[in-house]
């Protein structure tokens, strides 16, 4: 099985200063970031400005992966948690893998939340919280 000092989930703000807090304290513990985000972390505040062509895809991103390179950081992309095992320190990953950590942050950011509108299961509608959302 995998060991990794620091896991961090998910790859919003939060996770991205996390990194950089982790480095200042421990600039040589072992950091692996996963997150099921297929693309690189993006602001889903952005999001708007991609559906009205006001900014391109590509050029959402907060971090690039000179980023992750420098932070000597394993950066997972597409895996995400399946479970956390707080008692054994371990996680399971959609990958098939486990890995073991010394510490543990979940920051997976926000989820969007359908209203239980009467009806609403008939209308075609969609939600903005992904880059495949916008670019859908």
């Amino acid at each position: 099985m995998e060991h990794t000092d620091y896991l961090v989930v998910g790859s919003s703000h939060a996770a991205l200063e996390a990194i950089t807090a982790i480095r200042m304290i421990d600039p040589e513990g072992s950091l692996t970031l996963v997150t099921r985000d297929p693309e690189l972390p993006y602001s889903p505040t952005v999001l708007p400005y991609v559906v009205s062509g006001r900014s391109a895809p590509d050029s959402v991103y907060l971090r690039d992966d000179d980023f992750f390179a420098r932070n000597k950081v394993s950066y997972r992309r597409a895996t995400a948690l399946k479970a956390l095992h707080a008692g054994r320190s371990t996680a399971d990953l959609s990958d098939g893998s486990c890995i073991g950590y010394r510490r543990a942050l979940l920051a997976t950011g926000a989820s969007p939340a359908i209203p239980p509108i009467p009806g609403i299961d008939r209308v075609d509608f969609h939600v903005l919280r992904t880059l495949a959302d916008a670019t859908r």
